[in-house]
């Protein structure tokens, strides 16, 4: 393995390993992202849907865990994980208090789409 290998990889290692703190800002960005969610919900956007997909955080854990397993790091898959769960409470907490909060109450097209799973040939 030559030096611009081992560079690379430690770069990648960083990266993974920096994307996995706890921190307020990431935790305030999933709230907002999953509000904008639930509003493309709401409305029946896609588009909406898909850029808060885009803005959310909650991928930083699932590649941590995806790295960990890949290196055999228990400790790296136990913090992403870890990291995972909290985020996925955050998470149903804003979609929680939002659509308690929304004042529309019927089911759009794109929640019905999500709840009614069909496997597709």
């Amino acid at each position: 393995m030559d030096n611009e290998e081992l560079l690379k990889s430690e770069i990648i290692d960083r990266h993974v390993r920096q994307g996995l703190g706890l921190s307020w800002l990431n935790f305030a960005v999933l709230f907002c992202a999953t509000i904008i969610a639930c509003v493309g919900l709401n409305m029946d956007s896609v588009a909406v849907i898909i850029g808060a997909m885009l803005i959310s955080p909650i991928m930083d854990p699932i590649i941590g865990m995806g790295y960990g397993f890949g290196i055999r790091d228990t400790k790296l898959i136990r913090k992403a994980a870890t990291l995972y769960i909290i985020e996925v409470v955050v998470a149903l907490v804003a979609a929680t208090i939002y659509f308690s909060l929304s004042p529309i109450k019927d089911a759009s097209d794109q929640i019905i789409a999500r709840t009614q799973p069909a496997i597709c040939s």
